[in-house]
């Protein structure tokens, strides 16, 4: 194998969108009293505070193992930590529908 392991991640990090508000894919592999942790094929795991995974009835949503869309706060939050956020990307994905049903001018009800 002619590539390095550090040629390898710097193509890793290319591929993931780094900025800000980027919604990126997550696969949740821990779970605790107070944090949702979430590897996103990042440089560090993020964490996540387990209330943004909670429904109405304040049930958990996730569990180990599953697939989320989270949106990025920070690669990098000063302390070495990356700083996820899984209410940011709900509102992404919910403005993405309704630009959708506009597009194809549906109805929405509400």
């Amino acid at each position: 194998m002619s590539e390095s392991f550090a040629e390898l991640f710097e193509e890793s990090l290319r591929i993931i969108d780094m900025k800000s508000g980027a919604i990126i894919t997550g696969v949740v592999v821990d779970i605790d009293s107070e944090w949702v942790t979430v590897h996103a094929g990042l440089k560090s795991e993020g964490v996540i505070p387990r209330e943004e995974f909670l429904n109405d009835n304040r049930e958990l949503e996730v569990e180990i193992g599953d697939t989320v869309q989270v949106s990025m706060d920070a690669v990098d939050d000063g302390f070495g930590e990356t700083r996820l956020s899984r209410e940011k990307a709900k509102r992404a994905e919910s403005w993405m529908m309704l630009e959708s049903v506009y597009e194809k001018q549906e109805v929405v009800k509400v």
